[in-house]
């Protein structure tokens, strides 16, 4: 609330020495955005944007087109949480950013270039913001963000300077050229990030198999319940490319211990000796299972 205060001070201030009837609905959206907390705020940056815009570039003789409004929407809808309707509103920002710059490709100087520019950055929401929202199988593409841009971005600079080469022959090297250096470069990004997910896995499920031995030996060396750390050690190390006889031969100690008994009506010094003696032979145990998984290896 503090922060819309002094935006409204500014704002009026402004209107002050400046006078434009447009400074008054700017400040009006600005100081909403400012004063509420949820997400939705974004939606009022638009028209406070548009009517801060608007008296200066009619200062600048350069008349701002009203479909400029629309472009401001559809990427503050962006920004917006709609929970379980994220994927429609995502949707519905692709569709305005798309019209957006269809609408201003002749209301522009440049505006093909314009156009095209929106284009590439349609393509880089909806390939890595719609489709992992619509499909978790997909999530991997979110990643990818940045390299997608940086193409999208390069065939739109290319598009524009395509025509400033002479020679028909000499274009169309060039565009086997510029397409096969960004197919190389989108199926290298694809691998790498399905690379990473994969060894992600990989270290989660080794992360998983650790904690469960550790689990398990703790249970052992307090308790003396080996059945857990027999069935923990053996997944382990089938998975680590060990054989039968070589998991037989690292287990055996294990599979054989017994601890020593405690005696009914026992005294309590003499039960805790007993209780000190095997959790000694207990881990005795587990050093002599690292130092056979040490030899066999």
């Amino acid at each position: 609330m503090i922060r819309a205060l002094i935006v409204a001070a500014i704002y009026a201030l402004a209107y002050y020495y400046l006078k434009w009837n447009e400074l008054l609905i700017a400040m009006v959206f600005s100081v909403l955005y400012f004063a509420i907390k949820r997400s939705f705020r974004h939606l009022f940056m638009p028209p406070a944007v548009y009517y801060l815009l608007v008296p200066i570039a009619k200062q600048l003789n350069f008349p701002l087109p009203n479909e400029i409004i629309l472009l401001l929407f559809s990427l503050a809808l962006l920004r917006v949480d709609f929970g379980k309707y994220q994927s429609f509103s995502i949707a519905t920002s692709v569709i305005l950013l798309l019209l957006s710059g269809f609408f201003l490709k002749d209301k522009l100087p440049f505006g093909n270039y314009f156009f095209l520019l929106i284009v590439a950055l349609t393509a880089v929401i909806f390939v890595t913001v719609l489709l992992p929202e619509l499909s978790g199988k997909l999530e991997f593409l979110r990643n990818l963000r940045g390299t997608v841009l940086l193409l999208s971005f390069a065939i739109v600079i290319y598009s524009s300077l395509r025509d400033l080469i002479p020679l028909p022959p000499m274009r169309d090297f060039a565009d086997w050229i510029v397409v096969s250096l960004l197919v190389l470069k989108t199926v290298s990004a694809i691998r790498s990030e399905i690379v990473e997910e994969e060894l992600i896995k990989e270290v989660r499920r080794f992360e998983g198999d650790v904690e469960r031995i550790n689990n398990a030996e703790r249970l052992f060396l307090d308790f003396g319940v080996k059945d857990r750390l027999i069935f923990s050690l053996s997944e382990v190390l089938f998975k680590s490319g060990f054989n039968s006889e070589e998991v037989a031969e690292i287990l055996k100690p294990l599979i054989y211990y017994s601890d020593r008994k405690i005696p009914k009506y026992a005294f309590s010094w003499e039960k805790k000796r007993i209780e000190r003696a095997n959790r000694k032979r207990r881990e005795e145990v587990i050093n002599e299972i690292k130092r056979r998984m040490e030899e066999i290896r």
